[in-house]
């Protein structure tokens, strides 16, 4: 929020204030790793973001960080060959 001057008089209270724009930040992927970075929203029983919360606290990492592993150890999980036909026809129905 915009702070108002208040050194002429009482009618500046009710004047337009001074907004600053923001820069627009962007995501720094590493440049060996030519995946870009895709924000999405996840909705979760509090008890698994607050156990997330704590791990991450407790291993000095992000949040993001400790769900991206989980994810990968998932997907790991998985047998490659049943991964790829499911991407394949995922992007099949995307066409």
């Amino acid at each position: 929020m915009a702070k108002k001057q208040f050194t002429h008089s009482f009618q500046d209270i009710f004047s337009p204030t001074e907004t600053h724009l923001l820069k627009e930040e962007f995501i720094k992927t590493p440049e060996d790793n030519d995946d870009k970075i895709q924000r999405t929203t996840l909705l979760l029983s509090r008890k698994t973001y607050k156990t997330i919360k704590a791990i991450a606290y407790w291993e000095r990492k992000q949040i993001k960080d400790i769900i991206e592993e989980a994810i990968a150890g998932y997907l790991n999980s998985i047998d490659a060959n049943e991964l790829e036909k499911a991407i394949v026809h995922f992007e099949a129905d995307l066409e």
